[in-house]
């Protein structure tokens, strides 16, 4: 956005120093690239503005900025409007057929014109803003948008069949020649101003040649619309083509600031090419835009911002940037959002603007007070925070680095894990219209991208990668077509650890079982499973499920190195996925403190011979059941499968800690209880005791 600095003086009063003038603008959101002299002394500035500020891209939207931070008025242009008798309905019929793309449109008519070149005053304007001078009309409708950033467009209407403009959308295999005498070819997804016969401009971006103002023209159609903006910005996006007028339209305009527009630049014309305009204006709007209503809370915000602002220093910011004020209270002020504000959506967007012009460097720093107290633990809840949240933080705790995906994946993928509908037992969702064929279909896990992210990793050199996802995962319920959507999260390692200074041990299965198992307890999540049977794109032996209370929650393990080489990935590569819905019911951050022991352990080992088809799960979970509170302990220390051990058998050595909340035991209790639970696992487990 450029401007002349002795243009923006006629609408408010300021004599600063260039100097100054930047430092303002920049303070208030506005960044200064640079600014430097014409040749006839005046100062032109360039500013980069955001995406979501198009009501600063004109000079009366940076003067209402200046002057809210100034505390001077705008000065808005004065004009009166000088209509002839006839009407306008006498000269032109304009139908809407598209009111979702063209909510509003108003037209007037300006006839027996003189189109002839500009004078010097208004062509350099133009020329110092960056804009091209054409002819005295054209020059009069961009000198508007400019001054208040309301795009219009000229039509010749002798050119016009019919004298009839309809918006439509372009019917397919439509084409246009723009005025840059460019041939495009239209779509059906794409808005056109036609006359009766075919497209004479593509809404928003840029006018046909066939109806452009010329050293003929004696009558004008003068428009201004307003269009929505995702319409204007994917159609510019796939004509390639980017105008002054586009850039607004698909940023936001204005739909009520389209009237004052349309009759400026209507009395613009007149003063500059003579004519006579016609009396009354078309404006069809069947559905009218409604302006937002926000409340905003002054304790919040002065809480927020650190501030001690009242009541009416925040009504005399808002009034200076044109919000209208409604009835309120002292501790709640309520207003309308302006038209030309599309990006003040909700109370937050109200706080910053109070900080903008109040001032940032006004704003001192101040720590945050916060009373401590214990949180309000209620049972199997998420406390203020939810799964999601804690689910990240537990994860970058254990060392992972979070990535992001496409919710589309391609079939292929699932096939190289060697899954399949009948695997998942759940439907796939197909995308009709994929942006590209991979990915064509909804992702039901997200295994295939934490494996893609590594192959990338490896294809750069990057053998160490240790990396977690929490996203949606889409299916059909079994044997339905009831779409199905839940919260996953996924993680993958490989490569090694630093376990101590100066030494890696490379990644083994048990380091992705440990996180599994912190991650669980950090959840409050105590008695769960880890059961053999997983996924086929698991190692059949290396992988288990994650059950609670008989549910299936999740799966984890070594990746099936089949389903590695498919992939094209080299080493071990261990990954676990974990449905955060399943778990939710049973998730417990409440914590409570518990003093240390009061009374001694006593320790006594157990060695078996356990058949190869006994968990270590089913071990320990007779033993807690047999124990109960006495047993402290449980830690599995040894496994062997070798020459000493039969065959069809493998090695357990556990170490038991024995201890009594309430008194100290006794040897003989501890060795009497000791027996009673190696007997039950000879009985029930047909495991052997080899000792303890």
């Amino acid at each position: 956005m450029k401007f002349s600095y002795d243009w923006l003086k006629e609408y408010i009063d300021i004599r600063l120093s260039p100097e100054k003038l930047a430092e303002i603008l920049t303070m208030i959101g506005m960044e200064v690239e640079n600014y430097h002299k014409s040749s006839d002394g005046d100062l032109i500035f360039e500013l980069e503005l955001t995406s979501n500020r198009p009501d600063c891209a004109n000079l009366t939207g940076i003067a209402r900025e200046l002057g809210t931070a100034l505390k001077k008025r705008v000065k808005y242009p004065a004009f009166k409007i000088r209509e002839g008798k006839e009407k306008i309905g006498g000269f032109v019929k304009i139908e809407v057929k598209d009111t979702k793309f063209c909510p509003r449109y108003a037209a007037r008519v300006i006839r027996n014109l003189k189109v002839g070149p500009s004078p010097a005053w208004l062509s350099s304007r133009l020329e110092k803003a960056g804009l091209r001078s054409v002819n005295n009309v054209v020059d009069a409708a961009n000198f508007v948008l400019m001054e208040l950033g309301h795009p219009l467009h000229t039509f010749d209407l002798d050119a016009l069949s019919k004298s009839r403009i309809i918006v439509r959308r372009a019917k397919k295999g439509e084409k246009i020649i723009t005025i840059d005498m460019a041939e495009r070819n239209l779509s059906d997804d794409i808005l056109v101003i036609a006359d009766a016969e075919k497209p004479q401009a593509i809404a928003g971006i840029i006018g046909g040649n066939l109806s452009e103002v010329k050293g003929s023209t004696t009558s004008v159609l003068l428009e201004s619309a307003y269009f929505e903006k995702g319409a204007i910005r994917r159609a510019g996006k796939k004509l390639n083509i980017i105008s002054e007028a586009s850039y607004r339209f698909e940023r936001g305009t204005d739909p009520d600031g389209l009237i004052l527009a349309v009759d400026r630049a209507a009395e613009l014309i007149r003063e500059l090419a003579g004519g006579e305009i016609a009396r009354g204006r078309i404006d069809i709007y069947k559905k009218r835009i409604p302006r937002r209503r926000l409340e905003l809370n002054l304790e919040k915000l002065n809480r927020l911002l650190g501030t001690g602002l009242g009541p009416e220093e925040v009504k005399r910011i808002f009034r200076r940037l044109e919000f209208k004020i409604n009835a309120g209270t002292k501790k709640k002020i309520k207003v309308t959002v302006p038209g030309f504000r599309g990006d003040i959506e909700r109370e937050i967007d109200l706080i910053e603007e109070a900080a903008r012009h109040y001032g940032y460097d006004k704003i001192k720093a101040t720590l945050p007070q916060a009373a401590i107290s214990p949180p309000d633990a209620r049972p199997g809840g998420l406390l203020d925070r939810t799964l999601t949240e804690i689910t990240f933080e537990i994860f970058e705790k254990l060392g992972l680095q979070e990535v992001v995906n496409y919710s589309f994946i391609n079939t292929d993928t699932l096939r190289a894990l060697n899954l399949n509908e009948t695997v998942l037992e759940k439907g796939l969702i197909r995308v009709n219209n994929p942006i590209s064929n991979e990915q064509d279909i909804m992702r039901p896990t997200l295994l295939g991208g934490l494996l893609g992210n590594i192959s990338r990793n490896f294809n750069r050199q990057r053998q160490e990668v240790k990396i977690f996802e929490v996203g949606r995962i889409f299916y059909k319920e079994k044997g339905t077509e009831k779409i199905t959507e839940k919260t996953a999260a996924a993680a993958a390692i490989t490569g090694s650890f630093a376990r101590s200074f100066g030494r890696n041990e490379t990644i083994d299965l048990f380091d992705l079982k440990g996180m599994i198992e912190a991650f669980l307890k950090r959840l409050g999540i105590s008695s769960f499973s880890l059961l053999k049977g997983s996924l086929p794109c698991f190692h059949p032996q290396n992988s288990a499920r994650i059950i609670k209370d008989g549910k299936k929650a999740g799966w984890w393990g070594e990746i099936n190195p089949a389903v590695s080489e498919t992939l094209g990935l080299k080493g071990k590569i261990f990954a676990a996925e974990i449905i955060l819905d399943e778990l939710s019911p049973w998730v417990d951050l409440s914590r409570q403190f518990k003093p240390l022991p009061k009374f001694p352990s006593i320790e006594r080992d157990l060695s078996l011979l356990v058949p190869e088809t006994v968990t270590s799960e089913e071990i320990t979970e007779i033993i807690k059941n047999e124990g109960g509170c006495l047993v402290a302990q449980i830690e599995l220390f040894d496994v062997y499968q070798g020459k000493q051990v039969p065959e069809g058998f493998k090695s357990f050595g556990y170490n038991l800690t024995y201890r009594s909340p309430s008194k100290t035991l006794t040897d003989e209790q501890v060795n009497d209880l000791h027996r009673k639970i190696s007997r039950l696992l000879e009985n029930n487990l047909k495991i052997k005791i080899r000792g303890g």
